[in-house]
């Protein structure tokens, strides 16, 4: 998520699959400018962690005027990213490639300690393979934590500006103390473990349906991070810059057993990027989804 990349051990066939996602609403309540508030409550499923002093690199071959406050304006945007992923079926020894879009709602604020984008992800899509949909419960979005950055930004006063988002992690399905650095527990016994989504399960879980059928429980790990242009109609587009960790902790059909193969962001930065754009005050996930081939038409 991310996106949330969750390929299984066994077929290529599974492998893709888990990576898809049929369309969802992406829930009907309103984005609540004070999400963080509530993602940040210790009772909630998951962390969201900043970086003490982590940024994307900013491009200094402008004049380094500092991007005036009014140039990122606060309020509401919408983003689209799309990350592009190679993971290896480790029964079929074959390499796949697949690009997973994820829309997320933004709220952009100015604190005194800078600029601060809070993103709350909506939905994760990719068309069916080979039969097969991974279905993400409403109990996962309900509770995927919300995850704050701080904003920077370079250019001369007429702009363009090369503006960045500061590296932040998120952890769904464990608790630990260095959400950056500790282990993913891989079993779940781990005391580490917890219910992130409250579904009764241990660590998140995702359903598989169609051709194959199955529930699979995961930790997942998230390291996120943007750099991109601004223009003065508040749009923003540029790279992604995603790290996954995950383990699988279980699964209810002895079939999907294993911990599965690592995803791998594709190594050509060009293949993973976003596009975030300003959208009307109040707008929803519902609203988002719902406008996504309008606000972010096919090439």
């Amino acid at each position: 998520m991310l996106a949330r990349l969750l390929p299984t051990s066994l077929a290529v066939l599974t492998l893709v699959a888990a990576c898809s996602s049929a369309p969802g609403t992406g829930g009907t309540q309103p984005f609540d400018p004070d999400v963080l508030a509530h993602w940040a409550d210790p009772d909630m499923g998951g962390s969201d962690t900043a970086a003490p002093g982590v940024a994307a690199d900013v491009s200094e071959t402008m004049d380094n005027t500092p991007v005036p406050a009014t140039f990122f304006a606060p309020g509401r945007y919408a983003r689209r990213e799309i990350l592009t992923i190679n993971a290896l079926a480790p029964v079929l020894n074959t390499q796949t490639v697949v690009s997973v879009s994820t829309y997320v709602l933004c709220e952009v604020t100015h604190e005194a300690g800078g600029v601060q984008v809070v993103s709350q992800v909506c939905d994760i899509t990719q068309p069916q393979q080979m039969g097969v949909d991974t279905i993400y419960p409403d109990a996962f979005f309900a509770h995927l934590p919300a995850f704050t950055q701080q904003a920077t930004g370079v250019g001369p006063a007429g702009g363009p500006w090369t503006l960045a988002l500061s590296e932040t992690v998120y952890v769904m399905g464990a608790k630990l103390t260095n959400p950056f650095k500790d282990s993913l527990p891989d079993e779940a016994a781990d005391p580490r473990i917890e219910d992130s989504d409250e579904d009764g399960k241990p660590g998140i879980t995702i359903k598989l349906t169609g051709l194959l059928n199955a529930e699979l429980y995961f930790v997942q790990r998230n390291y996120k991070s943007l750099s991109g242009t601004l223009t003065a109609d508040g749009k923003v587009a540029g790279l992604l810059h995603d790290h996954i960790n995950q383990t699988q902790i279980g699964t209810n059909d002895a079939l999907f057993e294993g911990p599965g193969p690592q995803p791998k962001v594709d190594p050509d930065p060009s293949k993973s990027t976003f596009v975030m754009l300003p959208v009307a005050a109040g707008t929803t996930c519902k609203d988002l989804l719902a406008q996504e081939n309008t606000l972010f038409p096919a090439p």
